[in-house]
């Protein structure tokens, strides 16, 4: 040893000792263990795996495959519905489009309608009643005006007709209603046997026609 205290031969102190290595996260740890137990037990380690694999697919996927499997099944469910309220929604909006031509048909035919008196308009539907019913055959037995009612801005006209025939007579009698000039309906009626013409029919009708009524 020199004065200086140095080792003979030059020799240099021993260097500090190294800085120990981190510790290995839980990720590395479970890999060194995995790889550990499948070199050592691979039977093992095979049937924990297939073990832990049945696990995961009963507890998760199976599960997530049947939400799956529903929820399709439930958007079929919501899609049929929805075509079905499309449809429906279709359907009224057809309905609601006649609705309102049949409005403006009735407005147009309201205004169409002639303004006048009770009596006057009792004798027009009666005398255009009795023509109907004798272009077509019947005999009129008797009629009968019926007190007249107020609708709205309008007054119901309304006469009670009686008169004998045939079948295809009565018949031919309620089908040329449309065909007449003017407003003039059958409102109600109903066939018997007539008691004056033998094997044929008794009708009873109310025709009814409609009047403005003065302001």
């Amino acid at each position: 040893m020199n004065l200086n205290g140095a080792h003979a031969g030059g020799a240099q102190p021993p260097s500090a000792p190294l800085e120990q290595a981190g510790e290995p996260s839980l990720w590395q740890r479970l890999r060194l263990f995995i790889q550990s137990s499948f070199s050592q037990r691979p039977l093992i380690s095979w049937l924990l795996a297939v073990a832990v694999v049945l696990v995961l697919y009963l507890r998760v996927a199976e599960p997530l495959a049947q939400w799956a499997a529903e929820t399709r099944q439930q958007a079929a469910g919501l899609a049929g519905s929805l075509a079905g309220l499309e449809a429906m929604a279709q359907r009224e909006e057809a309905r609601l489009q006649k609705l309102l031509a049949q409005r403006e048909s009735l407005q147009d035919l309201a205004q169409s309608l002639p303004a006048g008196t009770p009596e006057k308009a009792q004798a027009e539907l009666a005398a255009a009643a009795r023509k109907l019913a004798e272009s077509q055959g019947l005999k009129v037995a008797s009629s009968l005006f019926l007190e007249p009612k107020p609708q709205g801005a309008h007054l119901r006209i309304a006469l009670r007709l009686i008169a004998d025939g045939s079948y295809d007579q009565v018949r031919g009698f309620l089908a040329a209603f449309p065909q007449t000039p003017g407003f003039m309906a059958p409102a109600s009626f109903s066939v018997a046997p007539s008691p004056e013409a033998p094997g044929g029919l008794r009708l009873e009708c109310e025709v009814i026609t409609f009047l403005r009524r003065q302001p």
